[in-house]
């Protein structure tokens, strides 16, 4: 790997001469990128999705290929299961305050791990507190990893709910996701996971993973402040009805929060 030739790629890496470890909390952006959100608010700035003029229509066609880029970054079933948010906390929040108004009752249960950024604690806290819930804290090895009965063992017919990180940014650890999905799984609890510091440094394939919904933050990755959120394990989104859908739903259609405006028989088509 030649380090000198990567830092030709990061114009801040290129004209200062310093060295940058602070990536976990906001990267350095690569030139293509930069280029890219300069390129359109230089041709295609308008209001995406709420236009009938070309503009915007070129301007919504850019936002969802940049969901299908996402998406097909994260290895998910289709761009539908690609929800932008500001933040990867606005993320957690959306789940937890959607997920909580429709799965959770007094006495039920959350499984929150011990290692979580507050981003994925606070919310929890917030929901068992309106709906007379209890949050369960479910703690790390001398090491840092959770063994997965540890969590199978926290599980009871109370508990609705996971929030687990897949490598936390207090220890470094790497937790196993996909076991842990196929533990709550089995029990049918939802499993929320908070990929902030996973997406940007590993392969993350959310089909795979299996887990429910998974956040992460673009400004942690080589992307600009272009957060997304991934939901994956179609079949869960069944318990959910009505609005909680729109954001888990299933492929193709039932995302529609977002729904794009079809150039379709408006204006022809052209590459952008």
């Amino acid at each position: 790997m030649d380090v000198s030739k990567i830092r030709e790629d990061f114009p801040l890496l290129k004209n200062r001469d310093i060295i940058y470890l602070d990536n976990a909390a906001t990267s350095q952006k690569p030139a293509a990128v930069l280029d890219a959100e300069k390129r359109f608010y230089e041709k295609y700035n308008a209001n995406p999705f709420r236009g009938l003029y070309e503009l915007s229509e070129e301007a919504t066609e850019c936002y969802e290929e940049a969901r299908k880029t996402v998406a097909d970054f994260l290895h998910a079933s289709c761009p539908e299961e690609i929800i932008f948010t500001r933040n990867a906390t606005e993320s957690l929040n959306l789940a937890a305050y959607t997920l909580s108004e429709y799965l959770l009752k007094p006495g039920d249960e959350i499984i929150v791990s011990i290692m979580e950024h507050h981003s994925n604690i606070l919310p929890w806290q917030q929901a068992a507190k309106r709906y007379g819930a209890t949050v369960k804290y479910l703690e790390c090895d001398m090491d840092g990893t959770i063994p997965a009965e540890r969590l199978e063992n926290m599980i009871t017919p109370h508990t609705k709910i996971a929030a687990i990180t897949q490598i936390s940014n207090v220890l470094g650890c790497k937790n196993d996701l996909k076991t842990f999905a196929e533990i709550c799984h089995r029990h049918g609890v939802i499993l929320v996971g908070d990929g902030a510091q996973s997406v940007p440094h590993i392969k993350v394939d959310v089909q795979d993973l299996g887990v429910d919904f998974l956040s992460f933050s673009g400004r942690r990755s080589v992307m600009l402040q272009a957060p997304a959120a991934g939901a994956g394990v179609p079949a869960t989104a069944d318990r959910l009805p009505g609005y909680a859908r729109q954001f888990f739903g299933n492929c193709p259609q039932q995302n529609r929060l977002c729904s794009p405006v079809s150039r379709s028989n408006v204006l022809p088509r052209r590459k952008i």
